[in-house]
């Protein structure tokens, strides 16, 4: 994509999949098993691909104590620091 295309559409908006494609910022609308099948016949991959998803950790009660400090901490900081935020809407 030519940096001029990039300057003129990257104003913090977001982009339906429909748009992206008008726009060209993505080749081709799919799915997921869309985009697995194109993973593995670019890998050279013969058959069905075997997809590894990767489990997910069960939170434990350290998780939630870091998860309420963090939140404390980041309105502390917001409190201390106002910031601006950029919010586009049509």
């Amino acid at each position: 994509l030519p940096l001029e295309k990039v300057e003129a559409i990257a104003d913090g908006r977001i982009f339906s999949g429909e748009q992206a494609l008008a726009l060209g910022l993505v080749d081709k609308l799919g799915n997921l098993e869309d985009t697995i099948e194109l993973a593995a016949k670019m890998a050279g991959i013969k058959g069905k691909p075997h997809v590894v998803y990767a489990r997910k950790r069960r939170p434990s009660i350290f998780d939630y104590f870091i998860d309420e400090v963090v939140q404390r901490l980041r309105q502390k900081a917001q409190d201390i620091h106002p910031h601006l935020n950029y919010i586009w809407y049509r």
